[in-house]
């Protein structure tokens, strides 16, 4: 992991020169998954956390596949569980732009991007979240969807609660 040191350093500060840089001596593709902590949080991971990072995001989903975009930490957190946890709506908007498919990725817990905007209570991304979301594919069914619901409530969203009936 420390070889992807300056990747990490890189995502946390949203230097893209400084990424381009690394990526310039690497293999691109195999840097762009490489898990940069602990917790197997890939460079886009780190990023999508902070607004601030959000040019750093745009040029990483650029030269990423969707199956790219799905690659998870060892919780099975995508990039948009990330982002919808942290309430960054212009990341999220990339990530589904190129990859509609995650917006259903479930953690090893069962939980959605969905959950994750929810347990922040963060109205804004729930809204988008459930407007881009095709919820009558794929219903908030048993627990998961409990989990969801519980945090709405919990949060003072009721009518946002009311929309997933």
């Amino acid at each position: 992991m420390n070889h992807y040191l300056p990747l990490y350093k890189a995502a946390i500060e949203g230097d893209w020169e400084k990424a381009a840089e690394f990526f310039t001596g690497e293999e691109s593709d195999a840097a762009l998954r490489a898990p940069v902590t602990l917790h197997s949080e890939t460079a886009l991971i780190v990023a999508v956390r902070a607004v601030r990072r959000n040019r750093f995001v745009e040029e990483l989903v650029k030269r990423m596949s969707p199956t790219d975009l799905a690659t998870s930490d060892d919780y099975g957190r995508t990039a948009l569980h990330r982002a919808a946890g942290s309430g960054n709506i212009k990341a999220a908007e990339l990530l589904v732009g190129k990859n509609p498919g995650l917006l259903h990725s479930e953690t090893h817990f069962k939980r959605t991007p969905l959950f994750y905007a929810a347990a922040r209570g963060d109205r804004e991304m729930i809204l988008w979240l459930m407007e881009v979301m095709d919820l009558k594919t794929k219903p908030l069914e048993g627990e998961p969807g409990f989990e969801i619901l519980y945090e709405l409530i919990i949060c003072n969203l009721y009518g946002e609660s009311i929309l997933l009936e």
